[in-house]
């Protein structure tokens, strides 16, 4: 597939250069894409009918992912400076909340069945935090082998693909780094706010198949 540049849309600038992950909205009015301006701490709005700037998304540290979901209305930011993620109604773009996950959020996955958000984390220690969207809560942490980046959820599958950086291997007892992280099946384990216990998750290589079951307790 070959392309073709079509025009350029000029943005207000800021003070830092640097851009990250973006995402479309597709309407019957015209489409839409949501442009993480990171050095600025905004997500850029720009109408792709007309390659016009629109406006921005201010207030969102370090934003570095952005997902949109056609189907249930969202549109997911990481903001990797405040370690966490927004989450928007993207018709009209109405902020519904932030919440918190863990260190320098970056690659988004969505799981649309059970309307959980997957924040994959590039801080020490490599984490996906799983948001549960109706709550605006994060119910499970699940420790990563090694440096996500993007991610993407396979609903035939049912399986999210995050890929990962290169890490070195310091001995052969190194597990290799993740291919695929089935998408995991939670239960309540108490009436508290706290109550949710992941119960079982999946992890493929590869360069081997390996999978392990975890326990991993939500978070507050």
């Amino acid at each position: 597939m070959s392309l073709e540049r079509v025009g350029f849309v000029a943005i207000p600038l800021g003070p830092k250069p640097g851009f990250d992950h973006a995402d479309v909205w597709l309407s019957g009015s015209g489409t839409r894409m949501y442009v993480a301006h990171t050095g600025v701490d905004r997500v850029d709005v720009i109408d792709c009918r007309t390659r016009t700037f629109l406006r921005s998304l201010d207030g969102l540290p370090g934003v570095a992912g952005v997902l949109v979901d056609q189907e249930h209305d969202f549109l997911f930011t990481s903001d990797r400076a405040a370690a966490h993620v927004s989450i928007f109604r993207c018709s009209d773009e109405m902020l519904l909340g932030p919440v918190a996950v863990g260190p320098n959020p970056n690659g988004l996955a969505y799981d649309r069945l059970r309307r959980r958000l997957y924040s994959f984390n590039v801080g020490a220690p490599f984490t996906a935090s799983v948001v549960d969207v109706d709550s605006l809560q994060a119910i499970a942490e699940i420790p990563l082998p090694g440096r996500p980046r993007w991610a993407l959820y396979d609903e035939k599958r049912d399986c999210m693909s995050p890929t990962s950086a290169i890490l070195p291997r310091s001995s052969s007892s190194t597990p290799p780094l993740p291919h695929s992280l089935r998408a995991s099946r939670f239960r309540a384990r108490a009436p508290t706010g706290s109550g949710w216990t992941l119960v079982a998750s999946s992890v493929r290589q590869t360069a081997a198949r390996w999978s392990c079951s975890t326990a991993t307790t939500a978070t507050s």
